[in-house]
């Protein structure tokens, strides 16, 4: 029985890292484009922010009712505890995101960042 528990484990972990992995690759890609071709392939962030007259940030926020079955694994859940108000009945209309930022200097993306519960390959608009 440990085994089995071992082996799922082992499988489940490798399949988040292979997601991961591939996600971050197809944002590599990304990396010495031009915004102009973001924008056209992606529309306009949701987002633009201006650090300094060569460095802009633009960043997409990304939602899909339909996410990851459990996105929080490892969390507790204490019924007592208060959560905050996160608008209607959450439980019936769940909402996943991923946030991705593209810092671009000099009108080239040089990097980029991002966090969410639904940082997945199909999330992506297509390239």
């Amino acid at each position: 029985m440990m085994q089995k528990i071992l082996f799922f484990t082992i499988l489940f972990v490798s399949a988040c890292k292979s997601s991961q992995t591939e996600f971050t690759e197809r944002l590599n890609v990304w990396i010495g484009a031009p915004t102009q071709t973001l924008i056209s392939d992606w529309g306009m962030p949701d987002q633009q922010s201006k650090v300094d007259d060569n460095t802009q940030i633009y960043t997409y926020i990304l939602q899909s009712q339909s996410g990851p079955n459990n996105p929080y694994p490892e969390a507790f859940v204490y019924t007592a505890a208060p959560t905050p108000n996160m608008g209607d009945n959450i439980d019936l209309n769940p909402v996943y995101y991923c946030n991705i930022s593209f810092i671009v200097q000099n009108g080239l993306i040089s990097s980029y960042n991002f966090n969410g519960d639904n940082c997945l390959v199909d999330i992506l608009p297509d390239d």
